[in-house]
């Protein structure tokens, strides 16, 4: 019983400081701005700029805790460093955009 409750311990993660959820706040406030920009470049074919700028969102999205963003930012940076597509560039922008709203819309539910 006691191995139990020493592994559920290990698994927990540590809660969130204040300052940490300030810079989740500040991330996902963010969020929309990014997501536009997404939008323009793509509308701009520029797949350079959309994979430097799915870089920075999803480093920030790991540091922060955001693997479902961390994944579609991942993946549209690669889609566009190898200059995939852009009708499937654009499907994984989309995806991102959708992980974006959702934790926007978490985030806005728990202000």
């Amino acid at each position: 019983m006691a191995d139990n409750d020493n592994n559920a311990s290990r698994d927990k993660k540590p809660a969130p400081d204040a300052a940490m959820i300030e810079q989740m706040q500040l991330f996902v406030d963010e969020l929309p701005q990014k997501v536009v920009d997404l939008h323009i470049l793509l509308a701009d074919h520029d797949s350079e700029s959309i994979a430097r700028l799915a870089h920075r969102i999803r480093e920030a999205a790991g540091e922060l805790g955001f693997a479902g963003i961390t994944q579609a930012a991942a993946d549209v940076e690669s889609s566009a460093e190898v200059h995939a597509d852009m009708e499937a560039l654009s499907q994984q922008v989309q995806a991102l955009a959708e992980m974006c709203n959702r934790a926007r819309t978490a985030a806005e539910k728990h202000a």
